[in-house]
């Protein structure tokens, strides 16, 4: 293989890699978007909620008959929904998620950065390219391993956390 052919052939190595970086920094900034909608969302309902169901509660005892009745049911389906929604974001853990997807995301960008600047006015293929590149490739790896095992640490305490509320 010729010097040219070799060069070309990392340079289409570190083409694919790109593309594998890109996609996933997309990955992380929809995943980011997402998350923070969705904390948001239930923050805000929780928030109504914790509001509103103390507030039917006190009602009940000011009246009577049919109205009465409303604010009994009123005050069981906020404190119930209330409930839930807290459950859900404690369960999903949208701010965890998120927080650990922007992580991921910094330093993927970061270690792209230096990546593009490390390896100007070097030759494709070279071993300083190489060592570069696989030291780019290695921080890509150990980010994505990293935010993998904090969501899947997170989903074990979650978990744990299930159980014990059964015992």
């Amino acid at each position: 293989m010729t010097g040219q052919q070799d060069a070309a052939k990392w340079e289409q190595i570190a083409d694919d890699h790109a593309a594998k970086v890109s996609a996933t920094i997309k990955y992380y900034l929809k995943e980011i978007e997402g998350c923070a909608k969705c904390d948001r969302r239930l923050s805000v309902v929780v928030m109504l909620l914790g509001i509103l169901t103390p507030v039917l509660v006190a009602q009940v005892a000011v009246w009577d008959g049919i109205v009465g009745l409303v604010l009994k049911v009123g005050s069981i389906v906020t404190a119930t929904a209330l409930a839930v929604t807290e459950g859900l974001r404690k369960i999903y853990a949208y701010d965890k998620r998120w927080a650990a997807s922007y992580t991921a995301l910094l330093a993927l960008r970061r270690a792209r950065a230096d990546y593009k600047i490390k390896r100007l006015g070097l030759p494709p293929g070279s071993e300083d390219w190489k060592k570069n590149f696989i030291t780019y490739q290695n921080l890509y790896h150990d980010t994505i391993a990293k935010e993998t095992q904090d969501f899947f640490t997170h989903l074990g305490k979650a978990e744990k956390g299930t159980e014990a509320g059964k015992l």
